[in-house]
Order: structure tokens, then sequence, then C-alpha cells
């Protein structure tokens, strides 16, 4: 079934929109229209890159969408187009995105204020993620009963090794390097010298940014910022004091500190009441292909219920369903340019390989530019090799150029129970992946010379795709992980920005017109569906956290990132 590519605007309905617009601006000028001064937009939840798309069913049901960082841009883009409107007021709370989002975030703040608007950002929780965004604003307010809390970065992990070997069972994984440390959690009682020494230089590179993002919006040097956040927590009254937020102020009391008696309207009543701009669009489109989740053999899906692993948690990227989706926007001549855009940690080593296989082809037809999201790691990372240009957040997780393989031995397990378990095979190596043992001297030794081939054919792509020599190569690989920040400067990364600068690098490459709206797509394929008898069958939701689970532990090559950082 084809994937559905929805056509750019033509010249006709170009004009027909445009009529429209006209109509309704005209509206606008009649008397007594309730024009908005502000626009109140509330920034809340874990924000995704772009809107979710929505199985065909589905989308008729009442249902709670993530919000999205393409609908903030939208939102603040319409509103910077009208001349009645002074500003925003974003009032932020229990916002919930990694850093490399509220980068994305910042930076639509950021646009919106070029525009010569203003914007003020009311906080009542004031934690790291809300007072990071905030900052991009030209005012932060706070209630007086508010507390800073802004308390710092920090990675933790739990390590299961003791606890599982209590209950009879271990895993049994090869790694190519120490770094490489996805398997850590369940093969070791605590951190690695290594993997210590690579979360610092994450945790520095990341905690660098902030302060100095934080200081260039307040007119602050990074190493005050640091020092008053060291100070953390504290009233938001002397926060105010610290100069790190600007007004003790309650809701009810904006209309006051805005000025005047300005009219603050919601987004979803502000919206009817704004001036429409008119429109021209370019003859072709940018597709988007998205690459969420870890990235598994197969058909892409998404969970129906949550699993106990994060890298399972967000659904899967299978590889059929992204290579058809390729071969389809390769063949469609409406589509001029390609941004994939990867959020995931990685996964299995196939799959990523079939997907970067389908980049380097299609590349010499139209121009494949990836924007990586919160995390682009391993698997993550090997799909995005071959394409044209590579745009990331300084704060995204990228890297991990590195495989893993193994199993979870359960034999000690059935020990415990008292369980007799015998076999009757042939072939020698014909038990090798059974949980049952571990593996013997003859097949780790078979295991790591598989392991590294596979690690030698990802550093070869990383070779050609990158254009880098395999002595740097391997320095920067063995598994360790880079911020963006980082990852530019060791050449893994072409340019740092949002996902605007992707579709901009992918525009030019097209050579599209830069006088004409270029039309962002959503290429997709359909999904495995997640309605009845699905989430009515207790056994099929069983079985769907088996075959999700046993992805990870059933003897195949992983090229795959653990963990993530967390914002205090």
């Amino acid at each position: 079934m084809p994937a559905k590519i929805a056509p750019p605007q033509s010249r006709v309905s170009d004009v027909i929109a445009n009529a429209v617009r006209c109509v309704s601006n005209l509206r606008r000028e009649m008397p007594n229209q309730p024009l908005p001064d502000y626009v109140l937009l509330d920034i809340t939840g874990d924000f995704v890159e772009r809107e979710e798309l929505q199985p065909w069913p589905l989308r008729f049901l009442p249902q709670t969408r993530r919000p999205s960082v393409e609908g903030l841009r939208q939102a603040m883009e319409h509103i910077a187009e009208d001349p009645q409107v002074q500003g925003v007021v974003l009032r932020i709370h229990a916002i919930s995105s990694a850093l490399a989002t509220l980068q994305s975030l910042r930076q639509i703040i950021i646009r919106f204020r070029d525009s010569g608007k203003r914007v003020v950002a009311y906080l009542e929780d004031i934690d790291l993620r809300s007072y990071y965004l905030a900052t991009a604003a030209d005012n932060i307010l706070a209630p007086e009963s508010a507390t800073f809390l802004v308390l710092g970065l920090a990675v933790q992990s739990v390590f299961l090794k003791d606890a599982l070997g209590r209950i009879g069972i271990k895993g049994d994984f090869l790694a190519v390097s120490p770094y490489k440390s996805a398997a850590d959690q369940i093969t070791r009682s605590d951190m690695s010298p290594e993997v210590r020494d690579q979360f610092n230089w994450l945790l520095d590179s990341n905690w660098q940014t902030i302060l100095s993002d934080i200081g260039d919006s307040r007119g602050l040097t990074p190493d005050v910022v640091s020092d008053l956040l060291d100070r953390s927590p504290m009233s938001a009254s002397k926060a105010v004091d610290t100069g790190l937020i600007d007004h003790i102020l309650y809701e009810d009391d904006l209309g006051d500190f805005l000025g005047g008696e300005p009219r603050v309207m919601p987004w979803s009543e502000a919206v009817n009441h704004l001036y429409q701009p008119y429109t021209w669009h370019a003859d072709k489109a940018i597709g988007v292909i998205s690459v969420e989740g870890a990235i598994t053999p197969g058909e892409s899906r998404r969970n129906p219920f949550p699993l106990p692993m994060p890298i399972v948690q967000d659904g899967r990227a299978g590889a059929e369903t992204v290579v058809r989706i390729f071969r389809q926007a390769e063949k469609n001549d409406r589509v001029a340019a390609i941004v994939m855009l990867v959020n995931s940690p990685g996964g299995d080593v196939v799959a990523s390989d079939l997907i970067a296989r389908e980049v380097q082809r299609v590349r010499a037809k139209k121009p494949v530019v990836v924007y990586m999201g919160d995390v682009a790691a391993s698997g993550g990372y090997y799909v995005s090799t071959h394409a044209d240009r590579i745009v990331a957040q300084p704060a995204t997780i990228t890297g991990s150029i590195g495989v893993i393989m193994g199993k979870l031995v359960t034999g000690g397990l059935f020990d415990r129970l008292h369980a007799n378990v015998e076999t009757v095979k042939r072939g020698a190596t014909a038990t090798m992946l059974s949980s049952d043992e571990p593996f013997t001297d003859t097949e780790r030794e078979r295991l790591h010379d598989i392991l590294m081939d596979t690690y030698a054919l990802f550093k070869r792509q990383v070779v050609e795709g990158r254009g880098l020599s395999p002595d740097r190569v391997e320095e920067m690989a063995q598994g360790k992980v880079w911020t963006g920040q980082q990852a530019q400067e060791l050449g893994l990364v072409d340019d740092l920005g949002d996902f605007e600068v992707a579709v901009k690098k992918a525009a030019q490459l097209a050579g599209l017109p830069e006088d004409r709206k270029v039309s962002v797509v959503a290429l997709s394929a359909p999904r495995t569906p997640i309605l009845p008898p699905r989430l009515a069958d207790p056994k099929a939701w069983l079985q769907e956290a088996r075959e999700s689970l046993g992805l990870f532990f059933n003897g195949r090559v992983l090229a795959l990132l653990p963990y993530d950082i967390q914002l205090k």
C-alpha cells in the first residue's frame, strides 16, 4: 500500500485559499471585533517534534495528544504575523521534555522575539526545565509562593547483576569496548570507570550549554549563573533579588504588568481572530520520514500499553516500514527532498543497516537531511551516516558507534525452582541461543568474530558517509556517546539547530525557491492497528510484551543506547 504523501498546494488552491483569507481579514476590520493584544499559550507536557499521525479510525475518537514542537512553532509564527498582537504570555508548567527538545522550544521563542513582539513567561513550578525554557522570554514572572527549584543534571543507573543473581538469572553479553554499556545494568554490579568518564563529559557539555544559554538571556556570565543555581532551592522572592527572575506577580495581575488594559486571549479563542497571512507555495514539498523508537526488523508499531524498558516504551521503527516509505518518496515527483527525523536509541543492526542503505541509495536522486531529536545514538546514528547533512541540537545524545550481543541466562532460576530442563538436539550449536546455559568458549569466540565484523561494518559506514579516516572514526567510536555540540566538533554532525534548520538545508539542496513557502509533509505507511481485538485480548498484550522484550535478548547484534540525562 503506498505511503500517504499529501501534495503541496497548487497555484489554483493558493488563489482560493488567499481569497478566503482576504474575507477573514476584512471581517477583522469590522467594528467591535474582539482582537487580542496578547495571546496566552499553555506550555505543558512532554513535547514530540511533530504532530503524531494517528491510524485512520482513531482520528475520529476523543483522545489526548502529546503537544508538539511543530504545533507551537506554527502557532507562534501565526501570532508573529498579526500586526495587532503585541506579544504572548507563556504559562509554563509540568513540562517533562528532554533538553534537546527544550532547546527547540527556546529557539521558537527567540525567533518570535526577533519579530519585535514581547514574550512574558509565567511560572508556578520553577524547575530546571521550566526555567531554562522561560529564560528565552523578555520577562519571567512567578507568584510569591513559588519555589525556585533548579537543581542541575544527573544520570542515575540501577545495576541489577546481584539482584538477578539472587533469583538465578544472569546476562551473558559481548561488547566492543567498556564504553558500549547497553548491557551493563544486568552484567555489572556498579558503574565502570569508562562509563563514569563518559557521563562526566556528557554532563559537562550539557551543563555548560545550559549555563551559557541562561547567562546570555539574563545578562550574566556562566560562572555567575552556576554560582546562583548552586544556591537553589530558594524562594521566588530571593530569586528576584538575585536576578534569576524578574517580578513577583499573580496571574490576575498580568493585565497591569503588561500595561494599560490589554486583552489577553487564550490561543484556542485567539486563533479565530488572528490576521491570516497570504501565502504562495513552491511546486514541490519536503517529505518527512520519522525513525522514532527502537529500530527493529519488520513493521513499525506503537505499543498498546507501557512496557518496563525505556528502549521500547515509545514503540518501534520497523525497517520494512521505513524502507517502504523511502521508496514511495523516491518515486513521488512532488517530493523534492527528504528530512529524516531520527529520535531513537538504536536497536537491531540489520534493521539499521537496511535503513542506512535506503538513505544512501535515495540521496543519489533526492537530497536527504537528517534531523536528530533528543537521542540519535548507536543504530540511530547508523541510519544517519549517509545523509547529505546531519543537523542536531547541542544537547542531542548521539554517537555510540559500537555493538553488543548476548542473552539472558535463566538456567539458575530453573534450578532454584527445581525445574528440570532436558534437551534433544542435532547440530553442535543448536542450543547456543538457549537461555538455559551461558555461551561455551567456542561459541563465545565465534560470536566475538561476528561482533567485530559488525563493528567494522558500522565504522566503515561512518568512514564512507562522513568522509573521515578509519583511525579518526575508531578514536570516536568504541561505543562512546557524545552531545550534539561535541559531535559537531568531532565531525559526526554538520549543523546545530532545530528542525527548521534541517528543512531549510533540505530546501537549499533541492534548489527550491526562497520566495515561496515550502510545504513540509509527513510521509507515512499504514501502521499495525491498535484497536480491538488487540486491546480487548490480554493474551495479545502478553504476546506483544514478550515479542518486544525478546528483540533485545535473543542473541541478535544490537546497536543500542540504554540511558538518558535527567534534568533536576
